[in-house]
């Protein structure tokens, strides 16, 4: 087996075993499919987390507009109102999004992801930096022995991806093996994906999930309210466990701003775990040349462009 293959097995096990129903996009699930293998296994283990996190956030947005409040309410709580209501807000928080950068780190126990998201222009960035296990022993039983300090995470693979679905464009570069390449997507999304931009996709993933207000909260000085959105006990179908492994009873936890309603950190709840799997923040930045210039990924000098 290639030492490239290696390592990206290795880091995608452990990937699944800390976000194990998180999905990459659409686009690039169909892109893995169509690789030689070695690529696949460096690019499968880098993209999924923003994907849902920003799912959720889109969610969550459409659900915590202020409203009218029914008389004898208390400030101190968000009531959910009917559902031309719910589809409004939606239209908004998503509308809203596109007059921002969105940076995001993501933080889970091998490592972080930092993404830059730009809904205006349909693209994204992102950094993905790791432990290196392809540096530890691997045991009899095939897994990597992870010490108990492994060490700083380094930057490990940046991805960028420009267009819609369907006709993206997406490059790729691996800082281990000094190479990079491009890709071109054309496939269309297999159906039931959850696009974050469609005001129907997200509706019907509200209706098919359980919203609840936890109260308030303050993250990083921030006065936000804490929400949870989990796949039970919807107004829709029931969803299918296959789809999405959260069906067990895992959940998203969100803070959003009390002022805005734009998420300020959200955090990946598994039943089975203690404390949450994951944890991202969120910065809303405005679209300057600065930030903008920060969804721009070539391959670097002397990096080797693979075809």
């Amino acid at each position: 087996m290639h030492v490239d293959e290696q390592y990206g097995r290795r880091l995608g096990a452990q990937l699944r075993e800390e976000l194990d129903d998180v999905h990459a996009a659409p686009d690039i699930v169909s892109i893995l499919r169509r690789q030689r293998s070695r690529r696949a296994w460096r690019i499968r283990a880098a993209i999924a987390t923003p994907i849902a996190t920003a799912a959720a956030i889109a969610i969550v947005s459409s659900l915590t507009g202020p409203g009218p409040q029914p008389d004898g309410s208390s400030n101190d709580s968000v009531q959910l109102q009917n559902v031309a209501y719910i589809k409004a807000q939606t239209t908004r928080a998503l509308s809203q999004a596109t007059n921002y950068v969105i940076y995001s780190e993501t933080v889970y126990s091998g490592g972080r992801i930092e993404q830059w998201n730009d809904p205006a222009t349909q693209r994204y960035r992102n950094d993905v930096y790791s432990v290196d296990y392809d540096s530890f022993p691997v045991g009899p039983d095939g897994q990597v022995q992870v010490p108990s300090n492994p060490g700083p995470p380094v930057l490990f693979q940046s991805h960028s991806a420009s267009g819609p679905f369907s006709k993206r464009d997406v490059v790729s570069v691996d800082y281990k093996s000094k190479t990079w390449h491009r890709d071109h997507e054309t496939n269309a999304p297999p159906p039931g994906a959850l696009d974050v931009t469609d005001p129907d996709s997200v509706e019907k993933a509200i209706n098919n999930g359980r919203f609840e207000v936890l109260g308030d909260d303050v993250v990083n000085g921030v006065a936000t309210l804490h929400l949870r959105i989990s796949p039970s006990g919807g107004t829709g179908p029931a969803m299918n466990p296959a789809d999405h492994a959260s069906a067990r009873g895992d959940g998203i936890d969100l803070w959003v701003d009390e002022k805005t309603f734009l998420a300020v950190q959200s955090a990946k709840i598994v039943e089975t775990k203690k404390g949450p799997v994951t944890t991202t923040t969120y910065t809303w930045l405005p679209r300057t040349d600065e930030n903008l210039a920060r969804l721009v990924l070539i391959g670097p000098p002397g990096f080797t462009q693979e075809h």
